[in-house]
């Protein structure tokens, strides 16, 4: 049930026409109940350009934030008693073969968006769980490969918006190699014997920073640009699958440029493979529905366990520089620093099975 007390008004931009509806009350499911006091706007006649002008002023005077999910969602989660909305994955993406550049890559950012808004939503509302975290930054390098991939051809200059989306993933980052180390370092520890059965202590909190990244005005602002840009085709007159060859032509040769000594490579060329991995898979996974899934399965095949293999190695290394500041209190650490260095020189051998066979898997755009 909702008992909601609703005030609007239209306002009129140029030829557009927005309805500002401002929403006080609250939901209520059984014995429990949530405050509900939010602004919506809708557009409806315009343009999408005119909406975000509308939505920004308010954004900056009063610091609203962006939630994207219904009230009937927040309804169902009271009903349930769930502490947090479900953990929204990727959906898949269908592009034509005639797709000019300039239309592909908004499809391609609403694309991401869809991924990003219901996880960022959870996590400015302080009901989330690790899983939030995670696909959110999954969701931010799907957008930042976009741009990096096919923003060349977007009709405007996008590198303001990977600077901001990468200091946003940088910002998530602690708390989702905590996450991910603990759910799958811990139990290999253990296994072994370990007399450490836990990552060492956080110097700092970083869950409320978290929350109050996702309301800052700057990123609110941030997604509004992309949320308009994903609804406005480009100049581009490229074909899509002409252009993404070269890039992809590019990426998978500078990928091959580590085969011959990986394990020689210093931390931060390994990091940049890593890097160039994942961009690499989600650029073939933009332009999948371009091609016969038959042609693309051995090269994915090869590409999945080299990227794998290489997050597993980065979760190595930083589970390495967060025991070695331990060391001096906890002494045991260097239990768990011997068996890091082992795993690592292990994967290392691995990595360089798997280039080995990259590199020799036939590239299905040509």
């Amino acid at each position: 049930e909702t008992r909601i007390q609703r005030q609007r008004f239209m306002q009129k931009i140029a030829d557009s026409e927005i309805e500002l509806a401002f929403d006080q009350g609250e939901i209520i499911a059984g014995q429990h109940s949530a405050p509900v006091n939010e602004i919506e706007f809708e557009l409806k006649q315009g343009s999408i350009h005119e909406l975000i002008q509308a939505v920004q002023p308010w954004v900056e005077k009063y610091q609203i934030w962006l939630d994207s999910s219904s009230k009937a969602l927040k309804g169902q989660m009271l009903q349930q008693a769930l502490q947090a909305p479900p953990v929204q994955y990727q959906n898949s993406l269908t592009l034509h073969a005639d797709d000019r550049i300039g239309a592909a890559l908004p499809k391609i950012s609403a694309n991401c968006l869809e991924h990003l808004l219901p996880n960022s939503s959870a996590i400015a509302g302080q009901q989330y769980e690790a899983g939030h975290v995670h696909q959110a930054r999954v969701a931010i390098r799907r957008m930042r490969s976009a741009l990096k991939t096919f923003g060349q051809w977007a009709g405007r200059d996008t590198q303001a918006w990977q600077d901001q989306l990468a200091e946003l993933f940088r910002q998530l980052g602690a708390t989702r190699d905590r996450d991910a180390l603990a759910a799958s370092l811990i139990p290999q520890l253990q296994l072994a014997g370990s007399p450490v059965s836990e990552l060492p202590a956080q110097a700092e909190a970083v869950e409320e920073d978290i929350s109050a990244l996702f309301r800052a005005p700057k990123t609110t602002l941030l997604l509004l640009e992309l949320i308009e840009f994903s609804h406005q085709p480009q100049d581009g007159k490229s074909k899509l699958k002409k252009q993404s060859r070269r890039q992809l032509n590019k990426m998978h040769q500078q990928i091959c440029q580590a085969e011959s000594a990986f394990e020689q490579l210093q931390a931060e060329e390994k990091h940049r493979l890593r890097k160039r991995v994942k961009r690499l898979r989600y650029s073939v996974e933009f332009i999948a529905s371009l091609y016969p899934q038959s042609a693309m399965k051995p090269y994915l095949k090869a590409l999945k366990p080299l990227q794998e293999s290489l997050g597993r190695f980065n979760d190595l290394t930083v589970a390495q520089a967060l025991f070695e500041k331990s060391v001096s209190q906890q002494p045991q650490s260097w239990f768990v620093l011997g068996w890091i260095a082992a795993e690592q020189h292990h994967i290392e051998q691995q990595i360089q099975q798997e280039l080995t066979a990259f590199c020799q898997a036939q590239c299905f755009w040509k």
